[in-house]
């Protein structure tokens, strides 16, 4: 059966609707007066399609719809949108963290959009930043020798690579005078390089072939050592894959919210617990780094006054909240007098 298209579908919508108000003008035995022609009240439009997937049932009652194609392709934009957390960047400070709430939706909607394009960016360039990682560690042990000739690492990775190229597709005249500079430049003898050519055995250096007695003698020892290496290596990437499981489940637990804040002085207090040989827990090592932090400490004590300002006018009942002047007390006063305060309306 041929394909229907849209035109057709609303030319034939049309013919049959004027075809039916003429049948019916007909068996109502009108007059001239009446022949002119009824107005519609709705026009036919792209939704009178008739199709079968928006064809009705005939059981009355039955109001089933079919959604358009756009609205289909919108429902599944709809399902398919992740869901966006309300939350502060974790690379925000402690005491920024503490105000997020407080900022307007429309500004919170638009700090995420930044560190989402922020994120995204970091993720497309991570190829790139990978390739120049490992170039950069690819030159190093050859710094020396560059800087020495005057040179940088870009501009000696493409002379090589100038020189490399023009030996594959030079003229062969022009390859020799290169060659030959070559030749001068990194002190091969004629003599050598006339053996190599012809394929004779270029005499040995009397020290390489003591080395080369020596490696045949200690290739035992170096198995087993590689044996020896490789399983202590087994045992340390087993060892790192539990302790980045453990770090990975304290680091989402609320409890330590300011984990994100404190990792660097956590690593530095357990890698400094470990020389001395006396390991501490991820939890020590966090209470530790939270103390330590000047910038926590703040917004830890900031948010106990708010807890207690907002809690000051109520009626004060049971233990002493510290008394004296409040801007004479001192931070652990402070605490004190909050953990009372939320004792006593308790």
């Amino acid at each position: 059966m041929p394909e229907v298209s849209l035109r057709d579908a609303l030319e034939k919508a049309y013919d049959d609707t004027e075809r039916t108000e003429s049948a019916g003008s007909s068996e109502a035995g009108g007059s001239p007066e009446n022949t002119e022609e009824p107005v519609r009240t709705t026009a036919p439009t792209e939704k009178s399609e008739p199709t079968t997937e928006s064809v009705a049932s005939d059981e009355p009652g039955d109001k089933r719809t079919t959604d358009t194609p756009a609205e289909k392709v919108e429902k599944t934009v709809e399902a398919k949108e992740p869901e966006v957390k309300d939350r502060a960047p974790e690379s925000w400070k402690p005491a920024a963290r503490e105000f997020w709430q407080k900022l307007p939706a429309e500004a919170r909607q638009e700090i995420q959009r930044r560190e989402h394009d922020i994120n995204q960016f970091v993720q497309q360039t991570a190829a790139k930043r990978k390739i120049a990682d490992q170039f950069v560690e690819t030159v190093s042990p050859y710094m020396g020798m560059i800087q020495a000739e005057g040179g940088n690492p870009i501009s000696m990775v493409q002379d090589l690579l100038n020189t490399a190229t023009f030996l594959r597709t030079g003229p062969p005249a022009q390859k020799a005078v290169l060659i030959a500079k070559l030749v001068k430049d990194f002190g091969i003898s004629i003599q050598d390089l006339d053996s190599a050519l012809v394929g004779e055995q270029i005499p040995e250096d009397p020290n390489a072939k003591i080395m080369q007695i020596l490696d045949q003698r200690l290739a035992p020892v170096n198995q087993l050592l590689q044996r020896v290496e490789q399983g202590r290596q087994q045992q340390t990437q087993q060892e790192s894959l539990e302790m980045d499981q453990e770090i990975a489940t304290f680091a989402t637990d609320p409890k330590n919210e300011h984990f994100i804040d404190v990792k660097d002085d956590m690593a530095d207090l357990v890698e400094m617990a470990s020389k001395r040989g006396r390991p501490i827990t991820l939890k020590d090592a966090y209470d530790k780094a939270v103390a330590m932090n000047p910038e926590v400490q703040a917004a830890i004590r900031a948010r106990v006054v708010q807890k207690r300002n907002a809690g000051s006018s109520l009626p004060q009942r049971g233990p002493n909240t510290g008394g004296g002047d409040a801007s004479k007390r001192t931070a652990r006063q402070d605490i004190e007098a909050a953990f009372d305060m939320l004792a006593t309306r308790g």
